[in-house]
């Protein structure tokens, strides 16, 4: 019924714009809003992308149940809640950035009498200044919601899945320092399930991530050269520059803890893979070594999530897409 409701919502939005641009008397206009109208279209796309794949992504949690279920020694416990810790501040921070943005438009409504429109969109209301303001407002935050829940849950699994590796790093490197006893099959076949959750939960995420972020970083490289360009190079009024501004941390956010945390799990596999080699498994029977063998195989051979099947989600492809935006500019400025 929400999912139906949310559905609903992103149709109407993607309607506003469609008439914006039917309505739009010249091309200056067009251009001006052209910022709306991409930002709209990345989130109307990621809502039907999400729709698509919300069968896959209903499995995340029962899979994170199954890895909650290992954590039972107290420095485990530590390492798990200092990923939700961190999982919580970085929502509360990308939610504050957002939500600014949208009050910076609020406020230039204010103070400008009307002039300036919370979203310059379309809509029914365009004579009736006050209920303008409360459905701009509505749709506003709507908007915010849906781009915290629909760019916030990557990021967040992949904090929870690096938390999970090096929980798991830990456990072999105590077999290894003799904390626990007896090297049998019986005692190493909970970490090669334990493993095997972590690996099926990234092929969820490789698989639902795919499209979903190639048109999200897409819509973003395309937004920051706009915005950086707007703000270096075009005089505007102080609402309109915050929020501009604001915009852009938005998106910077949108696409960092992703492509950091991607990144970082590429490395805690190899960790992974150097504590299972310290875990004094040659002098261990043969289904032991057998067994990190293949703990060992699986983390050197985890493969990169790539967006659209081209772009690796890493660091190189965040710091590729600011240096990007930042000859954009500079270019632009040169010429003018």
């Amino acid at each position: 019924m929400f999912a139906n409701f949310v559905f609903g919502l992103n149709v109407v939005l993607i309607s506003t714009v469609v008439l914006d641009i039917v309505f739009c008397e010249n091309l200056k206009c067009l251009l001006n809003n052209i910022t709306y109208y991409l930002a709209v279209f990345c989130k109307v796309m990621q809502c039907l992308l999400m729709v698509l794949v919300r069968k896959k992504l209903l499995q995340l949690e029962n899979y994170f149940h199954i890895l909650d279920g290992n954590v039972t020694a107290p420095e485990d416990q530590v390492l798990a809640k200092n990923a939700i810790e961190k999982g919580q501040k970085i929502l509360k921070f990308f939610f504050t950035i957002t939500l600014s943005a949208v009050y910076s438009r609020i406020s230039g409504f204010l103070f400008t009498s009307g002039e300036m429109s919370i979203l310059p969109l379309w809509s029914p209301f365009e004579k009736y200044i006050f209920i303008k303001f409360l459905y701009d407002c509505i749709a506003g935050h709507f908007i915010v919601l849906q781009t915290v829940a629909s760019d916030m849950y990557p990021p967040i699994c992949f904090l929870l899945l690096n938390a999970h590796l090096k929980i798991l790093s830990q456990q072999l490197l105590r077999i290894g320092s003799g904390e626990l006893e007896c090297h049998t099959q019986s005692k190493i076949a909970p970490f090669v399930e334990y493993h095997v959750t972590i690996l099926r939960i990234y092929e969820i995420l490789d698989e639902t991530l795919s499209k979903m972020f190639f048109v999200e970083l897409l819509i973003a490289s395309i937004l920051l050269c706009i915005l950086t360009t707007s703000v270096v190079s075009t005089s505007m009024e102080l609402s309109e520059l915050v929020f501009n501004v604001a915009f852009a941390f938005a998106l910077m956010f949108q696409i960092l803890p992703i492509c950091v945390l991607a990144h970082q799990f590429q490395s805690l596999s190899e960790d992974l893979a150097d504590a299972a080699y310290s875990s004094n498994w040659p002098d261990q029977d043969r289904a032991f070594r057998r067994s990190i063998l293949l703990i060992m195989h699986r983390s050197q051979n985890c493969k990169l999530i790539l967006a659209g099947g081209i772009v690796p989600i890493n660091l190189p492809t965040f710091l590729a897409i600011l240096r990007c935006a930042y000859s954009f500019s500079a270019i632009y400025s040169m010429m003018n």
